[in-house]
């Protein structure tokens, strides 16, 4: 039901603007690689879960991303709404945990500006629903967040009907998963996205 919700609300993000009578309108796919820039996994006590005894820095933070996008232009400002599966893991060096694999839906709603006939800018929220991550992990209990808000800020070079889109992703809500051993060894995984995507966009 989640998923479809994010369909329905891409759909009507697409058909408002579409009938918006914009000067051009253009629906495409897109789909890239990304570097990912979270995942520290932070190691506490049960008796100090404030005071930070290890920090874990994440391995293969490479993902890949795909989706769709309408685009709406009007003079040198354009709306693209869009629509985005991504996947990334997190590997560790740790018995407890040694590696989460993310999979989200992104919804970015970027307002953009043609600064030449073929380089643009683009900034806007972007509204996330997180699945729950596949964990190799040994703990008693879980605990996760599933819809967070987080904002986008890029640049591309568009020629014709192919472009090239760099973007920042950054997390806009706190989104931790907390894991927590019978013997009290607890492990904080900060799971706020913040990524650079390289993508090509391609106009059906």
């Amino acid at each position: 039901m989640k998923i479809r919700a994010f369909f329905l609300t891409f759909t009507m993000f697409s058909a408002l603007f579409h009938t918006a009578v914009a000067q051009d309108f253009n629906f495409g796919i897109k789909a890239g690689i990304h570097y990912n820039f979270s995942g520290n996994l932070t190691e506490t006590t049960e008796a100090e879960v404030i005071v930070s005894d290890a920090l874990s820095g994440a391995e293969n933070r490479e993902g890949f991303h795909g989706g769709v996008y309408a685009r709406m232009a009007f003079s040198k400002f354009f709306i693209q709404p869009e629509l985005l599966y991504s996947r990334y893991k997190n590997a560790y060096d740790n018995e407890t945990v040694s590696l989460i694999v993310n999979k989200k839906l992104d919804i970015p709603v970027l307002l953009g500006f043609q600064l030449f006939p073929a380089l643009y800018i683009n900034a806007g929220p972007d509204f996330q629903y997180l699945m729950p991550p596949d964990f190799s992990v040994s703990t008693t209990d879980v605990s996760f967040d599933d819809f967070t808000t987080g904002a986008h800020l890029g640049f591309g070079v568009r020629v014709k009907s192919l472009s090239l889109d760099v973007r920042y992703e950054r997390g806009l809500t706190p989104n931790e998963v907390e894991f927590i051993e019978s013997s009290g060894r607890t492990f904080t995984y900060d799971g706020r996205p913040k990524r650079v995507l390289f993508s090509l966009q391609l106009d059906l």
